[in-house]
Formats: C-alpha cells, structure tokens, sequence
C-alpha cells in the first residue's frame, strides 16, 4: 500500500512519448480505415446495383413466361428519369429505393431467351455513380450487360 501512496506521477517527458506513439498509431491506422468504408460503400452499391438488374431481368422473363411473346422492357430504378422508350418498348413503373436510381432496358425474345440488358440511365445514389466505361462502348453504343457483375473498380464518386 505504500509502495502505491508513494509512487511518482509520469514525467512530462513520458507523457509527450505516450502522445507521440498515439499519433504514429493514428496516422499509420486512419487512412487504412477511411479506405475500408470507401471500399465498403462501393460494395453495397454494386451489390444494389447487380440486385437491380437482377430483379429487372427476373421480372422480364416472368412477363415472358406469363404471355409467351417477347418482353422489350425498360425498367426505371429510384427516382424516375424520364425517356421516350420505342412504340414496341413497355416502361415498368418506379420499383427501388429513393435516392437510388438508374434504368435498365431488357429485351427477351419469343423464345425466352435474353436478348440483351442495357443500362439506358448510369445508377447512382448521389455519392457514387458507374464509371461509364463500364456500360457504353468506344463507339458510344450501350453495352450488353446480361452477363456482367459489376464490381467496385466500376464505380467512380460523383462529379
């Protein structure tokens, strides 16, 4: 018990090390976790984005199955943009979340197989968009998307 009443304070000395060893812990630390939630939010996006498409093309092949003749759908996520599909191009009405958006345009043929899924509007969710690379070709036309999973190294911060 004495040994405890008797025994000195830290020197300023000790306490500015303490401070110092902190600080190198911190510097070395913050921006390997920034880097992990950058990372995880573009997983969740894409993950929103691959389910998206997912549910698009699901949708397009259940009409499919439902009447039997080619389903030409365009499929409006989050907020709706508004576009002038063809005469022959069904739109489906807002299906996601708010804030979220993006179009997908899905062609099933009379057979049942896919045509095509395209990304007609980039999604985004005001953060985070697709790097457009990723859906339009060099010559700007729109990519075939139907076998694709995109990942976070196609998305890009807004602009």
């Amino acid at each position: 018990m004495k040994n405890i009443l008797t025994k000195k304070a830290m020197t300023l000395f000790e306490l500015l090390a303490v401070i110092v060893i902190l600080g190198i812990i911190l510097a070395i630390g913050f921006p390997t976790v920034n880097r992990l939630i950058t990372n995880s939010r573009k997983d969740a996006f894409v993950a929103n984005v691959n389910s998206y498409i997912s549910a698009a093309k699901t949708d397009a092949l259940s009409e499919w199955a439902v009447t039997g003749s080619a389903v030409n759908r365009v499929y409006y996520i989050g907020d709706k943009t508004e576009l002038i599909p063809d005469d022959d191009t069904a739109v489906q009405e807002d299906f996601g979340l708010n804030g979220f958006a993006g179009a997908v345009h899905v062609y099933v043929k009379s057979d049942g197989s896919i045509e095509f899924v395209k990304v007609i509007v980039p999604f985004s969710n005001g953060k985070l968009t697709l790097k457009e690379e990723s859906y339009i070709n060099d010559d700007n036309s729109l990519k075939d998307i139907q076998d694709k999973s995109f990942n976070r190294n196609d998305v890009d911060d807004v602009k």
